[in-house]
């Protein structure tokens, strides 16, 4: 695991990614040419890389809202063949931490939980298949990037390739 502040040096870029949106859940095969903002930062994160692709989205929480225990997982292959693939890493990426109370990420570690708390570009990165959540946000606001390196392209793109919302897996 790996959690680094003041990751993204560029202040340009830094203020893209803020305003930085994905709809549904999207794929990069990581080897065409970056597209967007997103992308560059997938690149700052995994320079080389023997992946086959990356899926990425993007969260921001409204105070109240929370995320229950759970880990990423190709939601496509579990919702129709009840079989479980995770991917072999992920980040999170906060671009939003302003004045926030709660949403801490909250990673299973045996006895004793691993708490990190959200920090304006802060990167944390780990094993995501690996159970976690995000605790209630009390005040302020909560917007990350959330990226997972996969190894094998997940059954959720293959349906279609690059955005894919809920209601269609």
């Amino acid at each position: 695991m790996r959690v680094e502040d003041n990751f993204i040096k560029n202040k340009r870029l830094q203020g893209s990614l803020r305003n930085a949106t994905a709809h549904g859940y999207n794929w990069w095969d990581g080897k065409e040419e970056s597209k967007n903002k997103i992308h560059e930062l997938i690149k700052r994160v995994w320079p080389s890389h023997d992946y086959e692709g990356f899926e990425y989205w993007v969260n921001e929480y409204p105070v109240g809202e929370k995320m229950d225990w759970h880990n990423d997982k190709d939601e496509y292959a579990y919702k129709h063949f009840n079989t479980i693939i995770m991917p072999a890493e992920g980040i999170v990426y906060y671009t939003h931490a302003d004045d926030v109370e709660g949403g801490v990420l909250e990673i299973a570690n045996g006895d004793q939980d691993i708490k990190i708390h959200p920090k304006r570009n802060r990167l944390v990165k780990f094993k995501t298949g690996k159970m976690h959540r995000v605790t209630e946000i009390k005040k302020g606001k909560r917007k990350a990037i959330l990226v997972n390196a996969w190894r094998k392209k997940p059954e959720t793109f293959k349906v279609k390739d690059r955005v894919v919302f809920d209601h269609e897996l």
